[in-house]
């Protein structure tokens, strides 16, 4: 079964970066960093949003570029929680580096998956997705385009990432 909330990656960005921008209205140096993938996208319209610095994750190697955690007011953005095992990757591999504030977002995330991170991890602030069904069934369902993304767009992000910009990022029509 097709829900089709969001028209794409960005679109969803997007929107939880909207969310997030109120959210994090008073927080001070923000990193968000998006899960490598389909994390990618999203997270770089979540940076724009929140007029952030953006980091681009490798799991499970833990490749980023050299920025620091610590301290910081960290956003991990992936395109959908299912299971949780690229988030629960990702905070394994930030954690250690003791952020001020871990926060986990998605713009969809399974009901059960987000109430157990939240209360697996110690350095968790927050779950925040933008709609959290409870039969949930896969997070292809909730996107009209789920197409992978290419490793040219991926490097793209990483290159504007390293960059430190995200200012000019490409718009497709809504």
């Amino acid at each position: 079964m097709r829900v089709d909330i969001f028209e794409n990656r960005r679109d969803a960005g997007r929107r939880l970066g909207e969310v997030l921008r109120e959210r994090l209205a008073s927080a001070d140096d923000v990193l968000v960093v998006g899960i490598a993938g389909g994390g990618a996208p999203v997270a770089q319209e979540v940076a724009a949003r929140l007029d952030a610095q953006l980091d681009i994750l490798q799991i499970p190697s833990g490749q980023h570029l050299p920025v620091s955690f610590h301290d910081r007011f960290v956003v991990l953005v992936d395109d959908g929680i299912a299971t949780g095992r690229s988030m629960r990757e990702a905070i394994e591999l930030v954690e250690p580096a003791q952020p001020r504030r871990l926060i986990l977002a998605a713009p969809v995330g399974d009901a059960a998956t987000c109430e157990d991170l939240a209360a697996e991890a110690d350095d968790v602030a927050a779950v925040v997705t933008l709609f959290r069904p409870e039969r949930f069934i896969n997070v292809a369902q909730y996107y009209r385009d789920f197409t992978e993304v290419s490793e040219g767009e991926l490097d793209e992000i990483y290159r504007q990432a390293e960059r430190g910009g995200v200012e000019d990022l490409p718009h497709d029509s809504e």
